[in-house]
């Protein structure tokens, strides 16, 4: 036997050509068996990887899911959430939100933001503010908190149109948009997130609560108030 007849890489004919189906050649031969020769250390390598649990990538498929539901940030349906800013040292959570130290805004441009944090005008985002006890909880169940305080908690307060650069606060029914997240397994490289920050006067949200204090009181705020709680019903 020759590599000629090991040549199944060249194409078919349709006629015999000194008996063969195919333009056989050494050089098509030699391939073959090189092709064959990878293959099977492909094979060999995949199947250790499983065996000896070198890596899980390859236990992982894709799988989609047809579009379901929206959940929205709210009080009434879809998942409520609050922030609560806490003191480690004396083990309590601040009594109010001082908005000239720390701020919270929600929006899907996290890694952006990262870069460049003064992009947020050019984005919708949500920015909390103090929780109003009977307000913002009046649709859930004072049994959620028996053990746990709701007036120093953080909630959704003001949502920002980028079209028209505008706060509106969430009383304001017709032009407030609460934030949500779908449900599908399509739409998964669509994230939102919160951001906890200290207070920059180049950011949009100085046009609700005006500029940041000192950079010594700043900084002295979070030498105590350092850790955050989040709570959060899902209804």
């Amino acid at each position: 036997m020759s590599f000629k007849d090991l040549d199944y890489l060249s194409p078919k004919i349709a006629l015999f050509y000194y008996g063969r189906r195919r333009h056989s050649s050494l050089f098509g031969g030699i391939l073959t068996i090189i092709m064959i020769f990878f293959c099977l250390i492909y094979i060999i390598n995949s199947f250790l990887q499983v065996y000896l649990h070198t890596t899980s990538t390859i236990q992982y498929y894709r799988h989609f899911f047809k579009d379901k539901d929206n959940y929205l940030f709210n009080d009434n349906k879809g998942i409520f959430h609050y922030f609560q800013i806490y003191n480690p040292k004396n083990n309590s959570y601040i009594s109010s939100f001082n908005s000239k130290y720390i701020r919270l805004f929600m929006s899907n441009i996290q890694e952006e933001y990262k870069i460049n944090p003064e992009i947020l005008s050019e984005f919708d985002h949500w920015v909390y503010d103090d929780c109003r006890d009977g307000i913002d909880n009046k649709f859930l169940s004072k049994d959620l908190f028996k053990d746990i305080s709701f007036e120093n908690g953080l909630c959704l307060r003001y949502y920002y149109n980028s079209k028209n650069k505008i706060y509106y606060p969430i009383d304001d029914i017709d032009n407030f948009i609460y934030p949500n997240i779908s449900s599908s397994g399509l739409n998964m490289d669509y994230s939102i997130g919160t951001i906890i920050e200290k207070c920059n006067n180049n950011s949009v949200l100085t046009n609700i609560f005006g500029y940041c204090g000192e950079e010594v009181e700043i900084d002295n705020y979070f030498k105590d108030n350092f850790g955050i709680n989040i709570h959060m019903e899902i209804k």
